[in-house]
């Protein structure tokens, strides 16, 4: 729960830094909205939203007493890791750094693309 809670914040922090949220709003944002909305802008990637989503499921569940269920101390360390990446402004979404590197390697790209082709007769 705690690594949630710096979660939260660091989103919170981190939408403001980037312009996506005013710190200063009339109206709080909730977590959730946040959230949904660095992904609809690409500020979010699609698979750690995608982890977010199941690991936001579970912890409702957790603080409520809904579930016996536990995270893995992996979703922990996950959870805590992007709150520190946010907050130290170091987070690419994982969709970002897919297209940079075939941008900058194209020839792997399309050694790739033809081995696939290659693999499917």
């Amino acid at each position: 729960m705690m690594a949630w809670g710096a979660l939260e914040s660091a989103v919170e922090t981190y939408a403001a830094d980037i312009g996506a949220t005013q710190p200063d709003a009339a109206t709080a944002v909730k977590f959730w909205e946040l959230v949904t909305r660095l992904r609809s802008t690409g500020d979010l990637g699609e698979r750690d939203y995608e982890r977010l989503s199941r690991l936001y499921r579970l912890r409702n569940e957790v603080a409520h007493k809904l579930t016996p269920e536990e995270p893995q101390a992996a979703d922990v360390e996950f959870t805590a890791d992007l709150a520190r990446r946010l907050l130290a402004r170091e987070y690419v979404p994982a969709d970002q750094v897919v297209e940079w590197v075939w941008q900058h390697y194209s020839d792997l790209r399309d050694r790739i693309q033809r081995n696939r082709r290659g693999s499917s007769c």
